[in-house]
């Protein structure tokens, strides 16, 4: 795996060993980005803001920082939606398995018919 600002050395993972160790590095790196569960839901925290301005500031900053859990509990919910739909369950868990091989596997863009250059 290359660090950040680096020219990557090998262009593919070398054995299957190193792809598993590419991708459980990306998963835990993404899930150290989630806050406590209970950061959430403290009642303390809840408290009516004055303005429409205050609104917006408070929807960013919460939506930047409680980001990963969002996306887990829209996740889980989507899921628990489609149970009903089997056939859109297939083929979103089919699409989410190709779009993260894809995100977790690759080092480098994917390219598809070569790099693509502006006029």
């Amino acid at each position: 795996m290359t660090k950040y600002g680096t020219i990557p050395t090998e262009a593919h993972p070398s054995s299957d060993s190193q792809i598993i160790s590419n991708i459980k590095g990306r998963i835990s790196s993404t899930l150290a980005t989630t806050r406590s569960w209970k950061e959430i839901i403290q009642p303390e925290s809840l408290c009516l803001p004055t303005t429409f301005i205050e609104y917006g500031r408070r929807i960013k900053m919460n939506a930047g920082y409680f980001r990963m859990n969002y996306v887990i509990i829209i996740l889980f919910l989507l899921f628990l939606i489609l149970l009903w739909h089997f056939i859109s369950l297939i083929v979103l868990i089919a699409t989410m398995t190709a779009w993260l091989f894809l995100y977790l596997v690759q080092d480098y863009p994917l390219m598809i018919s070569g790099p693509c250059h502006l006029r």
